[in-house]
């Protein structure tokens, strides 16, 4: 059997301050993976609305990003820069209301922005969260890679960085271990983008 492609990051940061979001739209997997490049925050907003981005940890850091992006536009001064990062977050948490880690993201971020009101302190926090949850997602894969056989159903909630589904941690971490790639494993949602949309 020939290996399947390695796969993208779900999402990942391009560039310094200057730079952007690059997300896997996940409305159109599993047949086809396309890399949108997200440059504003409207674009991160509208990923997040319309689930392109998807899984709980994968909406934080997007919106953690997409706070930076809209900050970055307003270009706000330095009084000015707490209000304006406070008024963005508002408006990205309103995409979905129901999801927590995207409100804890923005909290976070909020929280660093009134100690050190400043651009680079701000996309410094964005990416703190997802190294964050890039070492949570390896300590998953070593806890649970003793225990893992066979590949099972997940949802596309994130790890490393929101580049690898949750539930399939331990198999990642257990075919490194062996000097391998999970190549002959993919990942599919539990709840397609039809039944998302329906629940709201």
């Amino acid at each position: 059997m020939n290996p399947l492609p390695p796969l993208p990051p779900t999402l990942c940061w391009q560039g310094d301050l200057d730079g952007a979001l690059q997300i896997v739209d996940q409305t159109l997997l599993p047949h086809t993976i396309a890399v949108l490049t997200l440059a504003t925050s409207a674009a991160v907003a509208d990923a997040i609305l319309h689930l392109r981005v998807r899984g709980a940890p994968a909406i934080g850091i997007a919106g953690a990003y997409g706070l930076f992006l809209a900050v970055r536009q307003q270009r706000p001064e330095p009084r000015a820069f707490v209000e304006t990062v406070r008024a963005q977050s508002m408006a990205l948490a309103a995409t979905r209301p129901t999801a927590v880690n995207l409100r804890w993201a923005l909290d976070r971020c909020l929280a660093r922005a009134t100690r050190e009101p400043t651009l680079g302190r701000l996309l410094a926090e964005a990416q703190a969260i997802a190294a964050q949850d890039e070492a949570h997602g390896r300590r998953l894969g070593e806890h649970g890679r003793a225990l893992v056989r066979l590949a099972a159903p997940c949802s596309p909630t994130a790890t490393r960085a929101a580049s690898r589904p949750a539930a399939m941690a331990p198999r990642w971490r257990s075919c490194s271990r062996r000097g391998g790639a999970a190549s002959g494993s993919r990942c599919w949602p539990t709840r397609p983008a039809r039944c998302c949309r329906a629940r709201g």
